[in-house]
């Protein structure tokens, strides 16, 4: 009959190699095993989580930690194939404080920028990065991994692992934060509407939080998709119907700061003072625009919070009864000079 010593011993070599990659057996089965009284494997499960070998969820069982042999080293997989393209700070950002989290805890963050598949044996968790993958190829994954371990960010699915800035809030707080200046005559500027994807969910907000202003004019101009943001004319006859309209909008919430300094820049062109006598929210927190004139008033998102959250629940691959399966963050509303309070 073995003491609690060598159990203990015996079920960290077998963490370390890979034995128990994930839940470990019961208890009872571990007593019955050794020959020993649950006490004793009890007691070893303590000794192990002093250790940071195990941990527990209640009602679900014991499950492997970290892996401490760097050679079988546990792998956090994230999906990225528009990275590239994107070439974002903000996720960048993201990005590096998500490895640093993961490092500290003996994990390996590794970027899949294709449709490969992460090894089971080494996998502690794959995230999901917006459209990186889907279809055919997302069912594959699903079927692969276990679906405990696939976590979207800012892909906005139901029903499933959601770690998410709370885009919507951020439309209702923009249209909230202008009414209460004053402003009555609203337009939201938005492109690329899709469901599932950020943008929208900017666009739903604000349309959520026009719906309680009876005496709000509001209204959202869709410039279409992304690539037609970036085409000049198409977008300056966009900005010419809103700003040259009958009822010219007080104030305008548009869904990038990007867009926002191009329709800036238009007014000015125009003779069209912003914030006299438009104003502009935009969303990001691009720094340099808070050097330009008027300073732009934008959302910046808490990326690095994100980070640590998910940091967190990727060490337990198995949620803990009755924990949130989706976890969003509010952006901040940065208050600058290019929304001005009406009488």
């Amino acid at each position: 009959m073995a003491r609690y010593p060598e159990i203990t011993a015996i079920i960290k070599q077998r963490i370390d190699n890979g034995v128990y990659p994930d839940k470990l057996p019961s208890l009872q089965q571990l007593a019955l095993e050794f020959q020993v009284n649950i006490n004793t494997i009890q007691r070893v499960m303590s000794e192990l989580k002093k250790i940071s070998y195990v941990y527990s969820i209640n009602g679900v069982g014991n499950f492997a930690a970290v892996n401490r042999q760097h050679t079988s080293r546990k792998i956090v997989s994230l999906y990225m194939n528009n990275f590239i393209a994107i070439n974002n700070s903000r996720l960048i950002n993201f990005i590096g404080a998500l490895q640093q989290g993961l490092l500290a805890h003996d994990l390996k963050l590794q970027l899949i920028m294709n449709d490969d598949l992460p090894d089971p044996a080494t996998c502690q968790a794959v995230l999901i990065h917006a459209w990186s993958i889907r279809g055919k190829n997302l069912q594959k994954l699903q079927e692969h991994i276990m679906p405990e371990k696939i976590y979207f960010i800012d892909r906005f699915v139901r029903n499933e692992q959601l770690f998410a800035i709370d885009n919507a809030a951020a439309g209702q707080m923009a249209i909230d934060y202008l009414y209460s200046l004053g402003h009555r005559n609203i337009a939201v500027l938005a492109y690329s509407l899709v469901p599932e994807i950020s943008f929208y969910e900017r666009a739903c907000g604000a349309a959520r939080a026009a719906e309680k202003y009876p005496d709000l004019n509001w209204k959202i101009h869709d410039f279409g998709n992304t690539e037609d943001t970036k085409n000049r004319s198409l977008r300056e006859q966009h900005f010419h119907e809103i700003i040259f309209q009958k009822s010219r909008p007080d104030a305008v919430f548009v869904l990038t700061d990007k867009l926002a300094l191009h329709f800036i820049q238009y007014c000015r062109s125009n003779n069209i003072s912003v914030p006299d006598d438009i104003s502009v929210i935009g969303y990001d927190n691009e720094m340099m625009l808070q050097f330009f004139e008027p300073a732009l008033t934008t959302f910046e998102e808490p990326y690095k919070q994100l980070a640590a959250e998910l940091v967190k629940r990727v060490l337990r691959p198995i949620r803990r009864p009755g924990e949130a399966l989706q976890v969003f963050l509010k952006p901040t509303l940065i208050e600058r000079s290019s929304v001005k309070k009406l009488n």
